[in-house]
């Protein structure tokens, strides 16, 4: 069977059960979702802390999504080639080290370098569409979809309606800025 038909080979369907898959899946999706929607609220107190102007910081917002449509497309096709399973991971791994960039930023540039990294992770969503279509039963896929575009959504509401809450918290909890 190919990939091309949609339907994946045998290797790919075997692997942790939907038990465990899909919450880990799910982890991924909230996590992005978090990146994208926590910050926007906060750039003024961001801007802030780090003593530089609104406009720049803004950038670090429209650097972050370009970044993540980019790879929502390079990043699901490489998936194709290489295993979706590991570009998830790898992109992942980049958005956490964007983090901690970015919560650690000194200055702007350092902040806008780890936003651009953290939308590495922008091809997350359609990653865990296509490894839950290629693990999953027809039956199960419509209800995990449901499921994550749920949270996926959900998430973005959430934070969006939370304004208050305070996404530049951990960064600014050990700086003195």
């Amino acid at each position: 069977m190919s990939l091309l038909r949609g339907t994946a080979p045998e290797a790919v369907r075997q692997g942790p059960g939907p038990g465990r898959l899909l919450p880990a899946l799910l982890l991924g999706v909230i996590a992005f979702q978090l990146n994208a929607s926590m910050v926007t609220p906060a750039l003024p107190r961001i801007a802030g802390s780090l003593a530089a102007p609104l406009p720049q910081i803004a950038l670090s917002q429209t650097l972050f999504f370009l970044i993540g449509g980019v790879a929502g497309v390079v990043l699901s096709r490489l998936g194709d080639h290489l295993g979706r399973r590991r570009v998830l991971l790898g992109s992942l791994a980049v958005m956490c080290v964007g983090t901690v960039l970015a919560v650690c930023a000194p200055n702007a540039a350092v902040l806008i370098a780890g936003r651009i990294l953290q939308g590495a992770s922008g091809a997350t969503f359609q990653l865990t569409y296509l490894v839950l279509r290629d693990t999953l039963s027809p039956q199960r896929f419509g209800t995990a979809m449901g499921l994550t575009t749920a949270i996926n959504g959900g998430v973005g509401e959430w934070t969006a309606s939370s304004a208050g809450c305070s996404p530049t918290g951990w960064g600014s909890a050990g700086s003195s800025r």
